[in-house]
């Protein structure tokens, strides 16, 4: 890791998975800000695969103010970028 261009993903990858807690997860994540691809993976994993089994089981009505949450969810996986809200108010539905 103390070597200049050293690819470290799949250690860091491997310590994320190992962490357990979210917490401490997004910690070493928010520390990795050139490793988009380990953000996207967990954005995905923790956020959206969660939201998708929540209306999958049919425990989640899907609204505005969810979709507001899941952004939330996925934007906390990302603290070093700037996030807007993105959600239509023209009511499509994804």
């Amino acid at each position: 890791m103390n070597i200049d261009d050293t690819d470290c993903g799949l250690l860091l990858e491997c310590t994320t998975g190992a962490l357990g807690d979210e917490a401490l997860q997004m910690l070493l994540i928010s520390t990795q800000q050139t490793n988009l691809g380990l953000c996207i993976t967990y954005a995905v994993k923790k956020e959206v695969m969660t939201f998708i089994k929540r209306v999958c089981k049919g425990s989640l009505q899907v609204s505005e103010d969810e979709y507001t949450l899941l952004q939330e969810g996925i934007a906390k996986w990302f603290p070093h970028t700037g996030v807007s809200n993105m959600i239509s108010t023209s009511g499509n539905d994804w």
